[in-house]
């Protein structure tokens, strides 16, 4: 394990400042914390805390978000069997999982494409902030993914028109069709990576790094395709490395054109972020960069 750590930091720190790179790695040692939200879509917040106290279960609000929250007394196999989760009424997903939908911003009446959505982490938060009034569309290519992206959504009341496509060929049957698209795009998973645990890293090499960016580059272009004139598109993914992230937007992105965003608040109260621009047809495009740590 020491000699991937080893390896991994002399990839990323030709990425990065020496300092930023062994910040990276030391996230990688820390415990996390089990986080949720409270699926607002089935149950009022105080309803849901009551039940934790009648339970004896200790946790703790984000200081991140609203409806973020932290176990003090759970790891993730235990929080799993709560009925509380089997019942839709909290959903685990990590503060950083949260980030995208709340960026997207639902509003009524919007029409808005997840385009990688299983299993329904940010598509039912899209869904919960919009209290099910936008016109949410979730795509999931993998069979087996499209299934468990179609029960958590019915288990957590999502009203979602769903799609099993290809990603990267939407744009055939949506062209200028959505006001707001999120790509999470799948990614070699970098913000996963645990010391201890050799399962969370073990797949990892600098060509599944390679042969992600190529795909991700299909699939932000033909997400781009299905936005209308003016819409926003959130590029997000779960890993650190500069080919899957500033790469594919600075390859793909010449080809369209651009308007500069609005600075996002949300990021204000957020630990260990670490901002870059790039600039792209004299428009400065930030990347924000979330360093793992015991809560993201």
């Amino acid at each position: 394990m020491q000699k991937f750590f080893e390896n991994y930091y002399n990839y990323i720190s030709k990425q990065f400042s020496s300092s930023t790179a062994q910040k990276i790695i030391n996230g990688f040692t820390k415990k996390r914390f089990t986080t949720f939200r409270i699926n607002t879509l089935k149950s009022e917040i105080e309803k849901v805390f009551q039940r934790l106290k009648e339970e004896k279960i200790d946790f703790k609000k984000s200081t991140f978000f609203n409806n973020a929250f932290y176990f003090l007394n759970l790891n993730e196999n235990k929080a799993l069997k709560l009925s509380l989760l089997n019942d839709g009424l909290i959903y685990l997903q990590s503060f950083s999982s949260m980030i995208p939908a709340y960026l997207i911003d639902p509003n009524e009446n919007e029409t808005i494409l997840d385009i990688t959505a299983a299993p329904g982490s940010k598509t039912s938060l899209i869904c919960a902030l919009s209290n099910n009034k936008a016109n949410i569309y979730a795509n999931e290519k993998d069979k087996i993914r499209f299934e468990r992206l179609k029960y958590n959504l019915n288990l957590l009341g999502c009203k979602v028109n769903l799609l099993n496509e290809k990603a990267e060929n939407l744009d055939e049957k949506f062209f200028n069709t959505f006001d707001k698209v999120l790509v999470d795009a799948p990614c070699s998973g970098e913000g996963r990576f645990l010391q201890n645990d050799k399962s969370s890293f073990s797949n990892w090499s600098e060509k599944e790094v390679e042969k992600y960016s190529n795909l991700q580059k299909k699939i932000l272009n033909s997400a781009l395709k299905t936005l209308k004139d003016g819409g926003l598109c959130i590029y997000s993914t779960c890993t650190l490395n500069k080919i899957e992230n500033e790469k594919v937007l600075e390859d793909t992105l010449n080809h369209y054109q651009l308007k500069a965003c609005k600075n996002f608040e949300i990021f204000n109260n957020i630990p260990d972020i670490y901002v870059e621009y790039i600039s792209l047809k004299n428009i400065r495009l930030p990347i924000y960069r979330i360093l793992p740590s015991q809560f993201f």
